[in-house]
């Protein structure tokens, strides 16, 4: 989920070369900790689909992708993902 006390839109552009039906323009609706997609949007955050996941799960922090040049956004942007995107880095328990 989301945090629940932050809200926004997100304008998302998204390119994968492997599923081209993947590929375009997203906007994420965040509220309530739900979020909501839908196709549209002016793709203010453009990134690639193996930039998406790691966003996505937590694992690393839009800041991060920008860094590495796998996000492009303005400042404001970024700190609006990074509200949204906030959650825990994920783990996984290792016992054997």
């Amino acid at each position: 989920g989301y945090p629940a006390g932050v809200s926004g839109t997100l304008h998302l552009e998204v390119e994968d070369d492997l599923f081209p039906e993947n590929c375009g323009s997203f906007i994420l609706e965040v509220s309530g900790g739900t979020g909501h997609i839908q196709r549209g949007g002016n793709g203010l955050v453009r990134m690639d689909v193996r930039a998406l996941a790691p966003l996505y799960t937590g694992f690393l922090t839009p800041e991060a992708l920008r860094l590495v040049g796998a996000l492009v956004a303005d400042d404001a942007t970024v700190r609006l993902a990074t509200a949204l995107f906030c959650g825990p880095a994920p783990a996984l328990p290792d016992m054997f």
